[in-house]
């Protein structure tokens, strides 16, 4: 493994724990809050934590069919694949095949199942000696490289960390939040 591999694999295991631990902290909340909806078009903090468990998944199988290419890297786009990740400032439609269905009835095990998903993504980093810059993958937003593919992970867990507090904002989930503490 080279030096820029082995400083890339380095950069990936502390942005894949931060962006980890960013999600579950903004996601642990009361089970009796984590269903509330602020309206009839967002999703509830339960729901979000499907989809992220989902696409965590969904995203990590890319790699698996992942095209061999010799080009030189375009680290110009790590950070515009970071920044597309986490931007909020824009709605965005996820594909229906990861819209969350209702898979779990509990936050607890909708989170132990992203961070299940998240720990198979860190197991595959520590262990990979390939040159994740040498390896094509094809996406909904562009085409980068293995490296790239794990930085949109991370960033895809900040974006939804921030979805959570917006939620948590929401005239709906103040008002059960409220109701639950005048009981």
């Amino acid at each position: 493994m080279t030096v820029a591999a082995s400083s890339d694999k380095v950069t990936l295991l502390q942005r894949l724990r931060e962006s980890q631990a960013a999600f579950v902290k903004a996601a642990s909340v009361p089970e009796e809050l984590a269903a509330v909806c602020p309206d009839a078009t967002c999703w509830s903090i339960l729901q979000i934590t499907e989809h992220l468990g989902m696409t965590e998944r969904g995203m990590f199988g890319r790699i698996n069919i992942a095209e061999p290419v010799s080009t030189e890297p375009n680290l110009a786009f790590d950070e515009m694949i970071t920044n597309i990740g986490r931007d909020r400032r824009g709605k965005r439609n996820a594909p229906e095949r990861v819209h969350p269905t209702g898979k779990f009835t509990s936050l607890k095990d909708a989170l132990a199942h992203f961070r299940q998903a998240r720990q198979e993504t860190i197991d595959f980093i520590e262990r990979n000696t390939d040159d994740l810059r040498k390896k094509k993958i094809v996406h909904p937003i562009g085409e980068m490289d293995g490296h790239q593919l794990f930085l949109l992970m991370s960033a895809h867990a900040e974006r939804h960390a921030q979805q959570v507090e917006e939620v948590k904002l929401s005239s709906a989930y103040l008002a059960a939040s409220q109701q639950k503490q005048a009981v």
